[in-house]
């Protein structure tokens, strides 16, 4: 009812619009020409007679459908003309909002593919990390990695034991003492290629077993020495007392038991036996 003069007709430009975004190319033509021939039926069958008209318009003076006339070819002419054109539009709008979906869908593509291979490279490292981390722990020195600002960045299990109450002070010393050990300190800078400080290493030994064995080594040296001195001082002192010995055994067996120097000999050899003996121990 109502024909070219109904209200509603335009909505045949939204079928025809959401035809195209939502349906292949195809039936999106199909609408887009069914669209044209209702169009073209009503206008045509009004005013050829065979389709009754029936105006909607309170004032039945203004209504124009009906008739065949310049004004319904217009009106016809504008409906096809805006039919068309819409399609083509939002076919056109569509082929590109659809390439940009492509294009989105492969640039997700191609990130879930990068966060893949980025999750797989990370799992790479931290096993790498966790290796090295094992390694690390295994050694028996504490080894601590500072940042140019003096903040802890790495450290093994022997270094932390080492520092639970406290990490090593700017400028600690060489050797020092720690839970009663003792330990030797090492400091080396970690630059990259280009010079650049990337922070410190320390590596802190525990030395308390070779210091012990050192001092051992430094009491047995002495006590070589002490043991060459008196093997010397020994040999120089029964030199002298061999020759009173020896002298005194000639002067005894020189006089008699009777003569009163007898009973001094006798004393004096006994008593270098004794410093020989002595000298001997």
């Amino acid at each position: 009812a109502g024909g070219i003069d109904n209200p509603f007709l335009p909505l045949f430009v939204l079928h025809v619009v959401t035809a195209n975004i939502v349906l292949s190319r195809r039936a999106a033509l199909l609408v887009l020409g069914l669209a044209l021939a209702l169009v073209a039926a009503i206008v045509l069958g009004e005013g050829s007679g065979i389709v009754a008209h029936h105006c909607l318009r309170s004032d039945t003076e203004s209504c124009f459908g009906g008739t065949l006339d310049l004004r319904a070819l217009a009106v016809l002419s504008g409906m096809v003309l805006t039919l068309v054109t819409s399609s083509l539009f939002t076919r056109s709008l569509t082929a590109r909002l659809r390439l940009g979906q492509r294009q989105l869908m492969a640039t997700v593509d191609d990130l879930s593919i990068e966060k893949e291979r980025l999750a797989d490279t990370r799992a790479a490292i931290e096993t790498e990390r966790s290796r090295l981390q094992a390694i690390i722990d295994c050694m028996a020195d504490a080894v601590t990695f500072l940042s140019p600002d003096g903040n802890v960045l790495f450290s093994n299990q022997r270094a932390r034991e080492l520092w639970q109450t406290g990490g090593p002070g700017e400028g600690a010393p060489s050797t020092f003492e720690r839970k009663g050990r003792t330990f030797e300190a090492s400091y080396s800078p970690v630059q990259t290629s280009h010079g650049e400080t990337l922070g410190l290493v320390m590596v802190a030994r525990d030395v308390t077993d070779r210091l012990v064995m050192e001092k051992h080594l430094m009491h047995d040296e002495q006590m070589s020495v002490v043991g060459k001195l008196a093997a010397v001082v020994a040999h120089e002192i029964n030199n002298p007392i061999a020759v009173v010995s020896l002298y005194s055994q000639h002067a005894l067996g020189q006089l008699s038991p009777e003569s009163p120097v007898y009973k001094h000999l006798e004393t004096i050899l006994r008593n270098a036996d004794s410093c020989r003996k002595i000298t001997g121990d």
